[in-house]
């Protein structure tokens, strides 16, 4: 396993909060005052669930695809994970009311519930389909393993980091909403870690794919702590060391939400929305 060589940094849940997002880059001096990245060699890592809820899901999907670019071409990296609500829009976009799943729900039904918003649907493109459907649902960076929910029901696709990448790849690429509703099933568990024998199995996907500890997003801390989203300050580690919680619910109030960079050890700095600027929309 490779040791952290450069600073590195984890978003939770964006849920199309654009502004929000840019403004906590711009607070850890990774963008600019008008969203460029200027973070140099630093990585950045979203947990994923990038759309709904949020105003402008498309706009941080546009964001983060270029923000991909300009990382790379400094000598940063940017990470996008996989989250449920990827595949969910693409089920809608793809299959919208013609299947139903065994409740008898259609893809479109279900992603409105899930706060889908009108206005993604309608620009969603071919580009950000086939980047959205490339998505890693795993990655390790250093003593950290990355992932979106907190299940170990990526174990059902691949023993490895390629071959479980592979598999939700080819997954999002297919054409039977069957597997595709499988998928949206598998990322939507939540809890796993939290229950009885939790620390076992997060320690078992750690022997499995490696890294030190589980860092993923997808359950709200303030869900876990029953609490506003506005009290949550830090994220949250829990199962005996073994899993750090990063959702600090973005997109459920105003000024929820952090930006996280970690060291070899732990937590090294939280940056927090500052709700008295505005950082520049890119064009």
């Amino acid at each position: 396993m490779t040791t952290l060589t450069r600073a590195l940094w984890v978003v939770g849940d964006v849920h199309g909060e654009l502004s929000k997002l840019q403004g906590l880059l711009h607070g850890a001096g990774l963008v600019d005052e008008a969203g460029f990245w200027v973070g140099g060699v630093n990585v950045l890592v979203s947990v994923g669930d990038l759309v709904d809820r949020g105003p402008d899901g498309v706009g941080v999907v546009e964001y983060l695809m270029r923000l991909e670019h300009e990382a790379a071409a400094a000598g940063g990296r940017v990470y996008v994970l996989l989250g449920n609500h990827e595949p969910l829009l693409i089920g809608a976009y793809t299959f919208g009311s013609e299947w139903r799943d065994v409740r008898g729900r259609s893809f479109l039904e279900r992603w409105r519930l899930n706060r889908g918003q009108t206005s993604d649907l309608q620009r969603l493109q071919p580009r950000h389909l086939e980047w959205l459907r490339k998505r890693p649902g795993v990655v390790r960076l250093g003593p950290y393993l990355f992932l979106h929910a907190d299940t170990d029901a990526y174990l059902r696709y691949g023993r490895d980091l390629q071959s479980v990448n592979v598999a939700l790849w080819n997954t999002l690429g297919s054409n039977d909403p069957i597997v595709l509703d499988a998928l949206v099933r598998d990322l939507s568990e939540r809890g796993v870690f939290m229950e009885e024998g939790g620390s076992s199995r997060a320690l078992t996907m750690l022997a499995t794919y490696g890294g030190e500890r589980l860092v993923h997003g997808h359950t709200p801390i303030s869900y876990v702590l029953s609490v506003e989203p506005q009290l949550v300050h830090s994220p949250l580690l829990y199962a005996e060391g073994t899993c750090l919680n990063v959702d600090g619910g973005l997109a459920y109030h105003r000024s929820a939400g952090f930006l996280v960079r970690l060291g070899k050890s732990g937590i090294d700095k939280i940056v927090k929305p500052k709700l008295d600027r505005t950082v520049g929309r890119p064009s």
